[in-house]
Parts: C-alpha cells; structure tokens; sequence
C-alpha cells in the first residue's frame, strides 16, 4: 500500500498513483483500491446502463476500460475490464472523474480551473475548453509562481478563510502551447488525443499545502479588437462560480445540500471575481498573466 496527498486527503492506494505526491502515512481520509464491483451494480451494467450517480454511491464504465465505483466520500473502486485501462489511462479519469464524483459526495466544489500560488496567494484560473487556462498557469510559474492545480482545484472554507487545495503535480499543456514556450517534448506525456493533449510531470514549484484563495479570474474569448477586464459582482459572481463546477451536471443530478449553497455564497462574499476576455486571434497569455500578477498585489 501507497499513501499520497492528493487535493488536500491523505489517500492510501493499493496501485501507484504516479501522478500524485506519495507521502509517509498511517491514517488517511480516502481508499482507493483495484477489484471487481458489486454484483448488483454488474446486473445493472448488464441491462445496458453505464453510469449511476447520487450522494452515496456513484459509478461510471467505459466499454473495454473498465469501472470506477466511489462510495460514501472515501472509498474507490476500479475495475479493469480490458487492455484499454493502461495505468495512464487508470489514474487519468481516477484523478478527473472520480474524484470529482468523490469531492461532490463529501460535499466539495471541485472546481473546473487551474491554480497557482504566488506570494502566499492563490489565484484561481477558470474558464472554457481554449481559454486559456493552462497557458496561463503555465507563465505565471514562469513569473515565479508556484503550481496547485491544472483542471480540477477543491475549494472549502477552513477557519473563515477560502482556502485552495493542491491536486497533484502535473502540468497538462495543448501541443500548440508546448510549441510556444519551446517545452522538451522528449519529457512530456501524451494523454489526450481528442485534444491533443500533454502531461508535463513536474520535480519542484508546486505546493503541497492549502492556500488561501485571493482571487478568482475567468477567461474568455471575444471578436472584438482589444482585452477587457471586468469584476463581477452580485448574482453574476455565485452564477459564475456554479457555471464552472466541474461535472457541473452532477448538482443537477445529486442536488445542491444546505451546507455547499452556504459555502458557495461565502466564497463569493470573500473572494474578488473578475473576468479578462481576450480577442480570440493573437497571442495574449503573457499580458493577462501581468494584468493578473498586478491585480493579485491589491487583494
């Protein structure tokens, strides 16, 4: 058995997770382990149904991969039903889908953005598919910050501060991104073909505890001819922020508890949101990073 750190659990692990920070343990919050599902949930399978979702038990399969089965906010389940679940293919959707199912079960907004950490200050990066998220994590580290997360970042209230929480340490990047900041691809992983996408596994200037949250930035592409920057304030701000769940339809399907609609109204009354739109023509990631490097110094 492994034990890792994985978006602020301690995890223990009957596989290696590669991907996340292995750190030396005895208790821990969440197991994860390899087996075979229940058999109810196999009879269900076999009627056709691929996925299932509530607040206690939730599952998903992929024909020729295999399942993941999460119960209760702290246990996991994978099973591999074919050659197609390599390990690379095992703990991408372990870390993405089924943690995010597990993060709602616990009642946690997994949030669909990046983060990274200067100054003692995190910033939290949200955004569509081609924003710009990545790129930006990517040089703001490059500006001295330091990595928390690429895709999915946990957010929750601890001691009246919003506090951020590290996923694991692995920089995702498109190949046209690579390109640009002239990455050895000799030392990345290719992990997404649909989007031609790559891990960059990273040894240092990444955090390993939470991180009190100073601001929250959504990036978005416009026609128009020039950057706009604009704070969102109001209903706009909680709609933005539950815009951007990860998996946001799984609130639709679980249900919003109490407990996350207070979280979610707190953090919107504790923490800056703005908005930078880019023109969707150009190379802009480098000046929004700046803009957000100068907003940071206020908050």
């Amino acid at each position: 058995m492994k034990y890792y750190k994985i978006f602020g659990y301690i995890v223990k692990s009957s596989f290696s997770i590669d991907e996340a920070m292995e750190v030396e343990a005895q208790k821990y919050d969440i197991f994860v382990e390899m087996g075979m599902p229940p058999l109810a949930v196999k009879e269900v399978l076999e009627t056709g149904v691929t996925c299932s979702v509530d607040r206690q038990i939730a599952w998903f399969y992929m024909k020729g991969i295999g399942m993941y089965y999460i119960a209760h906010g702290n246990h996991i389940l994978v099973w591999k039903e074919g050659e197609g679940m390599t390990e690379l293919i095992r703990n991408y959707h372990l870390l993405g889908s089924a943690f995010s199912l597990l993060l709602f079960q616990r009642e946690v907004f997994p949030m669909h953005s990046g983060a990274v950490e200067k100054d003692g200050k995190a910033v939290l990066l949200l955004g569509g598919s081609g924003a710009g998220k990545s790129t930006t994590n990517m040089i703001l580290r490059q500006q001295g910050g330091n990595f928390i997360a690429d895709d999915i970042t946990p957010l929750q209230l601890k001691n009246g501060k919003v506090m951020v929480s590290p996923a694991f340490p692995v920089q995702r990047v498109c190949k046209d991104t690579a390109l640009r900041q002239k990455l050895d691809f000799d030392r990345l992983t290719y992990i997404n073909p649909e989007k031609d996408k790559y891990a960059m596994f990273l040894q240092e200037g990444y955090c390993k505890e939470d991180i009190p949250l100073a601001m929250i930035v959504e990036l978005g592409l416009t026609y128009a001819d020039a950057i706009e920057v604009r704070r969102v304030d109001g209903i706009e701000k909680i709609n933005l922020l539950y815009h951007n769940v990860f998996q946001g339809l799984m609130l639709d399907v679980m249900g919003i508890t109490e407990r996350m609609h207070q979280s979610i109204f707190k953090i919107a009354q504790k923490v800056p949101v703005y908005q930078i739109i880019r023109p969707i023509n150009g190379f802009y990631s480098e000046i929004i990073a700046q803009k957000i490097l100068t907003m940071l110094q206020s908050c």
